[in-house]
């Protein structure tokens, strides 16, 4: 049985760390061909491309000639695991099956999520429940979409808001032309799926290509976790949504219901037209999550220090270029 890809540690589950810790801990040095013996080699190929690595020697460097790469052995949650270790990031394969059974035997407990849209269509919602929409991407789905955070959904409600008055699709254009006005605008609804329901619940697969995502459509955890959003098959009634959260509580933080004050805040500069479409964005921003390489600087943006830049490349739906990543905060 081969191991498959769970995550990285950048991107690892919160409620997971300490036993990434223990992982890591408990590790003891394998060689690269026992590594290898161990994992997917569809998935390894894959990540080492996406790293930048090539698979011809001629044409560059190779991850099995990069002396910086190191690899392990471990347990993660009793089950058998390997990771390897790039610019101080781990990435670990282990059981899926395997490390999945304990969540399973417990209760699918479904955290909170939260819904975008534009205040005029609240009483109806209310009345009537959240109804199916299509899909902004290009993967042709419909249901009603959610996001992990009251911020990622008002992000989308912005957007919402641009699509339906022809205007440019950027947070940063609508918070200078409306931010005044948000709440007369934009609402976020705060949403309990039920347990029983569960099953109906997908990976944003609109974002899939953007993000990169290598995951099945049915784990929509990993879809929160790696996009920030998911996708209910239906329409989600009335009396599901607990809440109608206004823009400017979901823009104070530490008073926002479901969710915690961001730490970090980010300013991106295009470098082709130096101008900066986003200003001082959240840490969990869509935007940064569509980070597709790093050019010059830390490996990741949660590394920068205040006032501190690194470079990136980013492709996102209508959003692809160099961008250069300011942290503010």
């Amino acid at each position: 049985m081969k191991l498959r890809f769970f995550s990285d540690c950048v991107h690892w589950p919160e409620d997971q760390v300490d036993d990434l810790k223990a992982m890591i801990d408990a590790s003891e040095t394998i060689s690269r061909a026992t590594f290898l013996k161990s994992v997917d080699p569809a998935e390894m190929q894959n990540l080492e491309q996406q790293l930048g690595y090539e698979r011809d020697p001629r044409k560059g460097l190779t991850m099995a000639k990069d002396w910086a790469v190191s690899y392990y052995r471990s347990t993660l949650l009793g089950c058998p695991a390997v990771y390897f270790v790039w610019s101080a990031i781990e990435h670990v394969f282990t059981d899926l099956a395997c490390i999945r059974q304990p969540a399973q035997e417990e209760a699918a407990a479904v955290p909170i999520l939260f819904h975008g849209t534009l205040k005029k269509s609240v009483p109806e919602i209310l009345k009537n429940g959240i109804s199916k929409g299509e899909g902004w991407g290009g993967a042709n789905t419909s249901g009603a979409f959610l996001a992990k955070t009251p911020g990622g959904a008002l992000y989308w409600a912005k957007i919402a808001y641009q699509r339906e008055h022809g205007e440019r699709l950027e947070e940063y254009h609508f918070d200078r032309d409306h931010g005044k006005d948000a709440d007369e605008l934009l609402a976020v609804l705060a949403v309990q799926i039920p347990d029983d329901q569960v099953g109906r619940l997908r990976a944003d697969e609109e974002q899939f290509e953007d993000m990169g995502a290598d995951f099945p459509v049915d784990d929509w955890r990993q879809s929160l976790e790696k996009i920030g959003d998911v996708r209910f098959e239906g329409e989600i009634p009335s009396a599901w949504i607990l809440e109608v959260i206004p823009p400017s509580k979901v823009q104070r933080g530490p008073e926002m219901a479901g969710t915690e004050a961001p730490q970090k805040t980010f300013t991106l500069v295009e470098q082709s037209t130096k101008e900066a479409p986003f200003r001082d964005i959240p840490e969990g921003h869509p935007v940064l999550r569509a980070v597709e390489r790093v050019l010059d600087g830390p490996s990741h943006y949660s590394e920068l220090e205040v006032d501190q830049k690194m470079t990136v490349r980013i492709r996102a739906s209508g959003t692809s270029g160099v961008y250069s990543i300011w942290r503010t905060a």
